[in-house]
Formats: structure tokens, sequence, C-alpha cells
């Protein structure tokens, strides 16, 4: 009742546009929705690119930590300029918007609680705000799901936006650290970002998260996901 009296006050209106969006009841258009790429193609473990959707063969050979990995898109010029202006001028509605575009695309029923990626006490300080804890608490109410901040940043690392994974993987050695009490009645979780690129960040975290619990189940969740462009010589992938 309420959502509908909210909407006949302040009906949706398109980020992108300005016009009004009531045909998706999103604040976004449908033109612009249907532009935005659905995650398809990747593999249900790690995201990478996977032709037929089944898990790839890294992930067969290796089994990561992590057992499953939802993303809702692949990170497009849209989606990737309206993540920058949440994550950079501070345009905080983006975090529902984002929730209710990636809530659909969400299997929740294994999952008992939302661990988002932290930001260091000094980035956080700069940003005003964690885009991936403000993401998170829209899904935990979507999902009613608790939140548990049981990772901290404890190492004010570079921003990893020009690196190799190998050098992200050498800049996060350390950064984090585990709170072990706030997991003790936790069987299962899904550590959320905003987007995945070559996935170091989250796998740390995992790592971090396996070590203090071994029986944890962990799960990824993230709005985007970056894709591969496929050229005549190499492979390259979209950063941040």
């Amino acid at each position: 009742m309420w959502h509908k009296i909210e909407e006949s006050i302040f009906p949706p209106t398109c980020v992108i546009t300005g016009e009004k969006a009531t045909s998706t009841n999103l604040d976004i258009g449908e033109q612009i929705l249907n532009q935005l790429q659905l995650a398809k193609e990747i593999c249900p473990i790690c995201a990478r690119y996977s032709l037929t959707n089944r898990t790839c063969g890294k992930c067969l050979k290796e089994p990561p930590i992590i057992t499953l990995t939802q993303v809702g898109y692949l990170l497009d010029d849209i989606l990737k300029e309206m993540i920058h202006q949440y994550k950079y001028h501070n345009q905080l509605f983006y975090s529902k918007l984002f929730a209710e575009l990636l809530s659909p695309k969400i299997n929740q029923k294994k999952v008992e609680a939302l661990i988002p990626v932290p930001l260091h006490i000094n980035r956080l300080s700069t940003r005003g705000f964690n885009q991936s804890l403000e993401l998170a608490k829209f899904l935990a109410k979507n999902f009613n799901l608790p939140i548990i901040e049981a990772i901290s940043r404890v190492i004010d690392t570079p921003q990893q936006t020009n690196l190799t994974k190998k050098e992200r993987k050498k800049n996060l050695q350390g950064a984090f650290t585990v709170n072990k009490i706030l997991l003790k009645n936790i069987n299962s979780i899904a550590i959320v970002d905003d987007v995945i690129t070559t996935g170091t960040t989250i796998n740390e975290i995992a790592k971090l998260l396996h070590k203090s619990k071994r029986s944890l189940k962990i799960q990824a969740w993230a709005i985007a996901k970056t894709p591969k462009l496929k050229t005549k010589t190499k492979t390259l992938c979209y950063l941040e």
C-alpha cells in the first residue's frame, strides 16, 4: 500500500535521462534497461567467460573456495558510468537501484548472511561511504538477511584499477583481517561487491574466511563482471 502511495507521489525517474520511468517501476528507463548486458556465457563458480555457461576448465581443475558467483550484468559503458557516478560522485540513490536490478538475478536460498567488501578507514573518510556496504543494505532488506561486517581492511592499499591480476594479489597481501566471533553461528555467506574484475579481492577475502572457519560455504554477489574483449592477438579485460 505504502509502496503504491510512494510511487504516486515520487514516480520512478530514469537516472540517465531524467524522464519518468513508470514502465519499469525502477529509476531507470526501459530503453536504458534494455541496453544493459545480462551476465551470460559465464562460469557459475568464478564468473569468467564460459561459452556454455558451465563450470570452466580452471574451476574444474582447481576448485576455488567460492562455490558460486552471482552477478547481474556485464560491465558495459552505460553501467560503468552509473557505477562511477555512484562511487565517486556521492550519488547514493544508486544503491537502491542496483539492488533492485540485481535481486531478481540472485538465488539466495543457501545464504544466511551478507559480508560487504570493506574499505580502509582512510578511503572511507575520503569517499564518505562504502559502496559495497550500501548495496548490501538494500540486498539484505530485499532478502531478509543480516549483514555481518566480519572483514576489516587494515592496510590502505593503492588503487587496483591499472594493476594486473598478479600485482593485485600481491597488493592485497595482509590487507584484511577477520572477526571470527561474528561467524560463530553462520554456515553460509555471500561476499557483496559492486564489480568483479579479476576476482582477486573477493578471493582474498574468501581465503581468509575459509581459514577462519573451514565449514563456511562462500558465495560472491556483484552488480557486474567485467567482460573479456577478444582481439586477434590477445584477450583483454575491462578494468574498474
